[in-house]
């Protein structure tokens, strides 16, 4: 499923700043960073890598667990409000 494998990418690019500098500079043509995901075993959909490619790259590990719809994420704010 989708939010597994968007949930380890996330986990992944948090600990690992040479994984997130490599997909940032790929997410500009949105089906290559597909590839690129896919090709290191990640299951994204292409909305949510969109989603992900949408955001400042700095977020929070709150806010990147909204991103990935994570347990309150419908429930609070990026603030937690």
């Amino acid at each position: 499923m989708d939010k597994t494998g968007f949930d380890k990418l996330i986990q992944d690019l948090q600990r690992n700043p040479e994984l997130l500098a490599e997909l940032k500079g790929r997410i500009g043509d949105l089906e290559r960073a597909l590839q690129w995901v896919r090709a290191r075993g990640y299951d994204v959909s292409k909305a949510k890598l969109a989603e992900l490619s949408a955001s400042d790259w700095k977020l929070s590990k709150e806010e990147m667990e909204q991103v990935a719809g994570g347990e309150d994420a419908w429930r609070t704010g990026p603030g937690g409000t």
